[in-house]
């Protein structure tokens, strides 16, 4: 007979994504958290394998008709210290630059802001 629980393609994946991302953000969280009261070298370098691993992933699985997954990405990246990531990510997404001006460009319009511009994450100054 049929199986009435059967699923699309799409379905399957859309479930897959969400526990992707959720796997993601709590593995790499967990490492973050656990460095953050006690430095070990061994721990460091697992978090290294797993930025590695979980960005990528992130990316791979993300919607394809926008941007979102890309950005969350790109702020795991950023969060996570993923250099590697970051750079991809705003290679990759360059052409969403806006045209018209010059990457790294002054603009005193929010909305002209490109996320995926490495210029103001390297100008700006560190944070404590």
């Amino acid at each position: 007979g049929s199986d009435s629980t059967t699923t699309t393609p799409f379905a399957e994946y859309r479930n897959i994504k969400v526990h992707v991302d959720v796997l993601a953000e709590v593995l790499l969280n967990g490492f973050y958290d656990k460095l953050t009261r006690s430095k070990n070298e061994n721990e460091e370098q697992l978090y290294d394998e797993a930025k590695k691993l979980a960005i990528p992933l992130v990316r791979a699985y993300g919607r394809k008709e926008d941007d979102t997954d890309e950005k969350r990405a790109l702020k795991m990246s950023l969060i996570h210290a993923y250099f590697d990531g970051i750079v991809n990510i705003c290679h990759d997404n360059h052409h969403r630059c806006h045209r018209g001006r010059k990457s790294g460009a002054p603009s005193d319009n929010d909305d002209d802001k490109n996320p995926y511009d490495l210029y103001p994450m390297l100008s700006s100054p560190l944070e404590d």
